[in-house]
């Protein structure tokens, strides 16, 4: 439809072009009218160019789509080790903070740990004792 517009204004042109003496502008309209007259059969192969370059366009965009998902999951998993790290970090400078503040404090336990014998929980025992007489 817009074709067959373009083509009736270059006609028309032509037509009062004609009537005067300028033959550069009759034979560049001239030109135009003789591409449009080719057109046709053109526009309907670069319209199957555009469908095709649009399929390719979003495929490739389904593509970039589905990578972006899996960077944002672990990107995710990434700063949650991270921060799970600095947690864990904190908690051992706190503890070797307490251990400095208070020397003797923690030298004392850690003899205490040593030295002191490891006494059986009760539910143990009754559990030993359990599994020695079914057998």
């Amino acid at each position: 439809m817009e074709v067959e517009v373009i083509k009736e204004a270059i006609k028309q042109v032509i037509e009062e072009v004609g009537s005067d003496d300028e033959g550069d502008d009759r034979l560049l309209l001239s030109k135009l009218m003789s591409q449009l007259e080719g057109e046709p059969s053109d526009t309907k192969l670069n319209m199957s160019r555009l469908e095709e370059q649009e399929e390719r366009i979003v495929k490739e965009l389904k593509i970039v789509r589905r990578q972006n998902v899996i960077t944002h999951c672990l990107l995710s998993v990434m700063i949650l080790l991270t921060a799970a790290w600095q947690i864990s970090e904190v908690s051992i400078i706190l503890k070797l903070k307490n251990g400095i503040s208070h020397p003797f404090r923690s030298f004392g336990s850690m003899l205490k740990s040593v030295i002191k014998p490891r006494t059986p929980n009760a539910n143990q025992d009754d559990t030993e004792t359990s599994n020695k007489t079914i057998i």
